[in-house]
Order: structure tokens, then sequence, then C-alpha cells
């Protein structure tokens, strides 16, 4: 289940769903921050077969959209296009790739 607050503060109203929610584990999940987010790229990279730098990464945070869904189909095409040019993933590459 996910919620906007602990589950301690929802408004629930049987008192057994409340204790069964109240029991488990609870996370507080965050958005990564900058380096976090250029190491999950280079991690996810890593994971693909290919390496990207943390300055090419930052560039992409920089330039593209910051979630990881599109981050990762963002790594999808630079993967494919480092292998048909066979190329590493300079920024200057990536400005070629990317239209910029």
């Amino acid at each position: 289940m996910s919620a906007s607050c602990a589950p301690n503060k929802l408004d629930i109203q049987l008192p057994d769903l409340k204790t069964r929610l109240n029991w488990g584990l609870t996370l507080k999940i965050k958005p990564l921050a900058d380096n976090e987010t250029i190491a999950a790229l280079c991690f996810k990279a890593d994971l693909m077969g290919f390496e990207i730098s943390p300055q090419a990464g930052r560039f992409l945070l920089t330039h593209f959209d910051r979630d990881l869904p599109s981050l990762w189909g963002l790594l999808e095409k630079l993967d494919k296009a480092s292998l048909a040019a066979k190329r590493k993933l300079t920024i200057p590459f990536l400005k070629k790739i990317l239209g910029e």
C-alpha cells in the first residue's frame, strides 16, 4: 500500500485495518539527489553492458527529462547508437546523437 503519510496518520475507520497497516514495515521513499541519479545511470549502463561517465550523466540530467523511466529509455537509445557508431558516450557524441 502507498500513501502520502505514515499509516498511523491515516484516517482509517476500521480498527483492525489500522492495526494491520501499522504492524508491517513502513518505508519513506524520497526522490534521488542528482549525484544518486547519476550513479543509477552509470549502474544501469553497466548492467546493459556499456559505460557512461559521470560527466555524461550530468549532461543528460541538465538537458533531458530527469525521471528514471525517461532516462532508462534514453540509455537504450544511446546504447544502440554507440554500438552502431562503435564509439564511447562522450559529451560531443551525445550532442550529435541527441540533436543538440
